[in-house]
């Protein structure tokens, strides 16, 4: 499994299930996953996904669901829907970061 497809998995996650880190608890720790991520920002997509590895680990459900994401096909990341703006408004860096990442379905089809 590629770098890229757990940092999509993760952004999957995140855009389409945000409530999965409020209900685990997650979401108290994502300021210090954003700042981690800011870190990385020069690292490889190697580091970075190890990183979110290691942090899902705290959140059984929440890995659960990044790790079935990384398995089920994807033809293309969706759009963040409305219910993921707020984790996106509260943590913009650790989203721009990530999804920078990983290439949109405009670019994978370049």
């Amino acid at each position: 499994m590629t770098p890229e497809i757990i940092i999509k998995a993760f952004l999957e996650v995140w855009e389409t299930q945000p409530e999965l880190f409020e209900e685990t608890g997650a979401v108290d720790s994502l300021e210090s996953l954003q700042t981690q991520i800011i870190e990385l920002r020069g690292q490889d997509n190697e580091t970075v996904a190890k990183t979110l590895k290691k942090w899902c680990k705290t959140y059984k459900p929440l890995r659960n669901e990044v790790l079935e994401n990384s398995r089920k096909p994807k033809l293309s990341r969706t759009k963040p829907e409305d219910r993921s703006q707020v984790l996106t408004n509260r943590y913009p860096e650790l989203y721009q970061n990530l999804n920078e990442r990983v290439p949109t379905h405009d670019t994978e089809n370049s």
